[in-house]
């Protein structure tokens, strides 16, 4: 909603006192909008857009909200806490880290941690996130710990690669029930400040859809790094960040996460 008061703002053209007049929304309101301390109604942003010229359009996408993973940690993990609070402080950012924190609770209510991390992995999906690349080809984590090495950029592996260092087997000693990571039903994920630099630094991969990748290059978010740790030159994801991507994932990544989640 801020991001579409933005747009309204800065393409009407109006200045503030006169988008104020054409709308009927004090300016002072306009900035509360805009800064998150408001939830306006519909009808009220829907004035605004009429007034700036522009017509408000309604419609539904899958979620995929960081800030939901952001609050699972909060609840289960209090050093991610102590680490995000003290980077966050009461910024716009914090309140809606807050708000997945109470939404989760609600979604949960008696507060079993694997259902949590879950709904948070599922309401934080990569499948759906913007700007995320999805890629096929052969890849190895050393290919991409020199990949993210090169690219000069935070970069940290997630997906399989955590999972397979946490991992739990099945009955049949299994860690994702005959899959492979690496492969489609058990992709490796890269979380890294630029995802289309990090791809053009990968050989003989191309672009596929979501359900097709064995490599999922996605934007390093606030707050990812925190309990992240390195195996060798493999700057791995905390294994609790390996399981929400995991169940965002969900295949046989997510059965194998669910199996770790379970077993804590």
């Amino acid at each position: 909603m801020q991001r579409i008061i933005d747009q309204i703002i800065e393409g009407s053209g109006l200045s503030k006192s006169a988008l104020a007049a054409r709308s009927g929304l004090a300016r002072s309101t306009q900035y509360r909008v805009r800064d998150g301390l408001v939830d306006p109604a519909i009808g009220t942003v829907r004035e605004l857009a009429l007034a700036a010229g522009f017509e408000l359009v309604l419609s539904l996408a899958p979620l995929s909200d960081p800030d939901a993973a952001r609050a699972a940690r909060v609840i289960l993990d209090p050093l991610y806490e102590a680490s995000y609070l003290l980077t966050t402080g009461t910024t716009g950012e914090a309140k809606k880290v807050d708000e997945w924190v109470e939404r989760l609770r609600r979604w949960v209510p008696d507060g079993n941690p694997v259902d949590i991390v879950s709904q948070a992995g599922q309401s934080s999906s990569l499948l759906h996130r913007p700007g995320t690349v999805f890629l096929r080809g052969h890849v190895t984590e050393l290919k991409l710990a020199s990949a993210g090495d090169f690219s000069q950029q935070e970069w940290l592996i997630s997906g399989a690669a955590v999972i397979d260092r946490i991992g739990v087997p099945d009955d049949e000693g299994a860690l994702y029930g005959g899959a492979l990571p690496g492969t489609s039903a058990c992709p490796y994920i890269v979380h890294t400040a630029d995802t289309h630099r990090f791809a053009r630094l990968l050989d003989n991969m191309e672009t596929v859809r979501p359900n097709k990748a064995n490599l999922i290059i996605a934007e390093y978010t606030a707050g990812v790094e925190v309990d992240s740790w390195e195996d060798g030159k493999i700057k791995l994801a905390a294994p609790i960040q390996g399981l929400l991507d995991a169940f965002g994932i969900r295949g046989a990544l997510g059965i194998a996460a669910e199996r770790i989640a379970r077993s804590w």
